[in-house]
């Protein structure tokens, strides 16, 4: 009788929720890539530079000087169709990481009685050729219903809200599945080794032959022809198996046809009739 039986019901509880940890670990992964894909579309579909807003709203926009050394006066706005109600803030120029100082910084704000439609913002500095000023698409809806029903991505217009943040949140909770994944798999390993048993991880046939794989501690040598009792999950003695070689830490035996063995049945690694027996 295999001597750790008493083990088996908390090796194959650390293994279930291994397996459950990793498949939410994947599920949500999935649902990252699937809102980073609809933001990205989005994206790419309205242009980085189209603005959308609602009237009493502002979002604040920023770019690259085109000058050396610009003053305030030098950035000029243009806004089409003008007509009071939707305007252009400058905050002033600021330092970047990557840019240098020569960025500058302002807020496009919408009055509460900006009427909805789209509007031509165009921002050059004095001096400049025409080919360097930064021009923006700026959309005005009527109210949130109509941005959401106008908008370019699918999430947004499903649950009203930005692709980009359920993507997000997806992928702090698979972060914290994979942990669970890695902590559960290494209890795992922990009763096995403890067991002095390994996991079969692939199942062949070679002949008349089974094949069996396993992993198997590279700093323990097992020598080849010694024999070994294959182990169901539920710690019954199902056959026999014989190493036929160790290779770093994957071991290959070799089992009789007909042997009812499957993934992620177990191998004792004690040879065949210590502790163990039929």
């Amino acid at each position: 009788m295999f001597p750790h039986s008493d083990k088996l019901p908390s090796c194959r509880k650390a293994r279930q929720q291994q397996r459950l940890a990793g498949k939410l670990c994947a599920f949500f992964l999935i649902l990252a890539s699937l809102g980073l894909i609809d933001g990205l579309q989005g994206v790419m579909r309205a242009g980085s530079d189209t603005l959308e807003i609602l009237p009493g709203q502002s979002v604040m926009i920023a770019g690259s000087t085109a000058v050396k050394n610009p003053a305030v006066g030098d950035l000029q706005v243009s806004l089409v169709p003008d007509d009071g109600l939707l305007r252009f803030v400058f905050e002033g120029y600021f330092p970047s990481y990557w840019f240098g100082s020569g960025m500058w910084r302002g807020d496009v704000q919408s009055d509460a009685l900006c009427p909805p439609g789209r509007y031509e913002l165009t921002l050059r500095f004095r001096g400049s050729s025409a080919r360097n000023a930064q021009k923006y698409t700026v959309i005005v809806w009527a109210d949130e219903n109509d941005m959401r029903a106008g908008s370019l991505f699918f999430t947004q217009r499903l649950f009203g809200i930005n692709s980009f943040v359920p993507a997000g949140a997806c992928v702090a909770i698979a972060l914290l599945c994979g942990i669970a994944t890695y902590s559960a798999g290494r209890r795992y390993f922990v009763i096995l080794a403890n067991m002095d048993c390994a996991e079969i991880f692939y199942v062949g046939s070679e002949k008349e032959t089974l094949v069996l794989w396993c992993l198997a501690d590279k700093k323990r040598l097992l020598p080849p022809g010694q024999i070994h009792a294959i182990l169901a999950p539920d710690g019954r003695i199902i056959g026999q198996a014989v190493i036929a070689e160790q290779k770093k830490s994957t071991l290959l035996l070799h089992a009789p046809a007909g042997t009812p063995v499957e993934r992620d049945f177990l191998v004792y690694l004690r040879p065949f009739g210590q502790d163990a027996t039929t």
